[in-house]
């Protein structure tokens, strides 16, 4: 289990041959049911498809938002090797292209 600070800002972004749609959620640490969503959607996620998993860092790396003094947070699950679209040559590349 992931322990989450009060007013956290959790994005999830599943991923297989590209990412999908994002769960958004935001900790409330007086209401549990503000990451019940969130914590199905972990539940409910199947392994399917290729695995495009530099592809899925840089697309969540680009829904990080630090600009208001937030601490951005990404957090990688995969089912396995990466076998779609970036190399990692290539995810460096872009890696060093973001912005600091």
């Amino acid at each position: 289990q992931v322990a989450f600070r009060n007013r956290e800002q959790i994005k999830l972004i599943p991923y297989s041959s590209e990412p999908q749609q994002p769960t958004r959620a935001r900790v409330d640490k007086d209401n549990p049911a503000t990451t019940k969503e969130l914590a199905d959607r972990v539940d409910r996620l199947v392994a399917d498809g290729d695995t495009a998993t530099f592809e899925a860092v840089i697309n969540a790396l680009h829904e990080v938002d630090t600009t208001n003094g937030d601490i951005g947070t990404v957090v990688l699950m995969t089912d396995g090797e990466v076998t779609r679209v970036r190399t990692f040559a290539q995810f460096k590349n872009d890696y060093e292209q973001l912005p600091p």
